[in-house]
């Protein structure tokens, strides 16, 4: 009987374990993701010669983050939706705003998330 119960505390702690290796390595490979796509914005400047500043434009729904001259593929995508904004809004992301700055910028994805 004793044996019994261990073997099914071991199993239990042994899963717990699995479980929880799981959550940490998705919660850690996400914040990574959110770092990296930064890192990307910060230095996309110096490795393509590309103008100063960022461009905030609707792609596939979200908000994306270009670079000015190249305005086809995003630096990065945020998580906030152009359907979740006001119509004002919605028309200049469609025309592109465009931010001389990382703070400005910031800022002004602050603004649309909040």
């Amino acid at each position: 009987m004793k044996t019994k119960i261990r073997i099914g505390l071991s199993c239990f702690l042994i899963v717990a374990a699995i479980v929880s290796a799981i959550s940490a390595l998705a919660l850690e490979s996400k914040e990574s993701i959110k770092n990296q796509n930064f890192t990307v914005s910060e230095s996309h400047e110096e490795d393509t010669g590309a103008k100063e500043g960022f461009i905030l434009k609707e792609y596939e729904g979200y908000i994306g983050i270009f670079s000015p001259g190249f305005e086809k593929i995003p630096i990065t995508v945020t998580d906030i939706e152009v359907s979740t904004l006001r119509e004002a809004d919605k028309e200049l992301l469609a025309a592109g705003i465009y931010t001389s700055s990382r703070e400005e910028m910031m800022q002004l994805l602050e603004d649309f998330g909040s």
